[in-house]
């Protein structure tokens, strides 16, 4: 990338075996019961404010404050700009009010992590996190964003450079550096998985299309409409097994999303403002955004379609950009401007075809 500043990705240093133990051990310390609601009590304006139930107590951690505000239907903002006690109001009032006689408390020493109906069936992170292991067919795939709250579980993760399938980039990098330890290769885009599992809302787990340039970190999300589970009436153990059939379609797809995505470097931006006002309204970027997008522009050298779409992804890397939401959507965006090349590509549909 040819513009002043690149922005890098924190490495987090794990893999899928590490995350694998990391749940592992989350589970030896949880315990699960089922709690009645009028033997719940919130003390979270005294001097060690805790969560207590038939003769058990616990620190209230913000975690689990937030836990009890999202199966109460809260939202989270909301619970945490107001002061405690407020807070403790609201939610006592509303656990008095409760329909059910009955909630289910996940919970270890430290804390409240989780708290659903008693009848919610729970797809297990852990159960993810192995699907997608045998889909990758390798634990030592690296995990490039990892979310792990009450309200949600959400994953990154990309093949290794020294793996034979899921690369893109230049014919020479795509010979595993493993052979050469020694041997510089040139630009690699690793492809993978992201995978979201709305714990909130109890939905099922997603899995789309994912890849990194390594060259500057930028994610990039294939987001891929079609690629759906239809978990009504289904037992876990169904789930699982309907998430890893989808995970292996969207990541069956990631090779030519990322060899379109490399095509682009061949096509002129002769007007990247254009280009970046005329994908702002198509995928909804924020004005601010937009104006950070506008004003990197100038700085590219000779710009191809290429620079462009990796000028809107690294943005998703900015320390700056604290939220969330506004950094998938840069890393959708990017990806949809692949998917839409490749759709009217001749090119990539020959590939496409076989």
């Amino acid at each position: 990338m040819t513009h002043s500043a690149v922005h890098i990705r924190p490495d987090l240093g794990m893999t899928l075996a590490d995350l694998d133990e990391q749940l592992v051990a989350q589970l030896d310390d949880q315990h699960s019961e089922d709690v009645a609601v009028d033997t719940i009590r919130l003390d979270l304006i005294g001097p060690e404010p805790n969560i207590s139930w038939r003769g058990r107590q616990v620190p209230a951690t913000p975690e689990g404050v937030l836990a009890f505000g999202a199966h109460l239907q809260v939202p989270s903002p909301f619970l945490k700009r107001i002061k405690s006690p407020l807070r403790q109001t609201v939610l006592t009032e509303l656990l008095a009010e409760h329909e059910e006689p009955a909630v289910r408390l996940t919970w270890t020493p430290g804390g409240i992590e989780r708290v659903v109906d008693v009848d919610q069936a729970e797809v297990p992170p852990l159960g993810l996190v192995r699907a997608v292991a045998r889909v990758l067919g390798t634990k030592d795939a690296q995990v490039m964003r990892l979310i792990d709250t009450s309200d949600t579980f959400a994953l990154d993760v990309r093949v290794p450079t020294t793996y034979r399938r899921g690369l893109g980039g230049d014919p020479e990098s795509l010979v595993p550096a493993a052979d050469d330890p020694h041997r510089q290769v040139g630009d690699i885009t690793a492809g993978g998985l992201r995978v979201e599992l709305n714990r909130k809302r109890n939905l099922s787990p997603t899995a789309q299309p994912y890849a990194q340039r390594l060259a500057c970190t930028n994610g990039m999300e294939f987001q891929d409409l079609g690629l759906k589970i239809d978990a009504r009436g289904s037992s876990v153990e169904e789930v699982l097994a309907e998430f890893e059939a989808l995970a292996e379609r969207a990541f069956s797809r990631v090779e030519d999303q990322i060899a379109a995505f490399y095509e682009l470097r061949s096509l002129r931006a002769d007007n990247p403002e254009r280009m970046l006002h005329a994908l702002a309204t198509e995928q909804r970027i924020p004005a601010r955004s937009l104006d950070l997008l506008l004003a990197a522009a100038p700085a590219l050298e000779n710009p191809t379609e290429f620079d462009v779409i990796n000028l809107v992804t690294n943005l998703a890397n900015s320390p700056d950009l604290t939220n969330e939401g506004g950094r998938m959507l840069l890393e959708r965006a990017g990806g949809a401007y692949v998917a839409e090349h490749a759709a009217r590509c001749g090119q990539c549909q020959q590939r496409l075809r076989g």
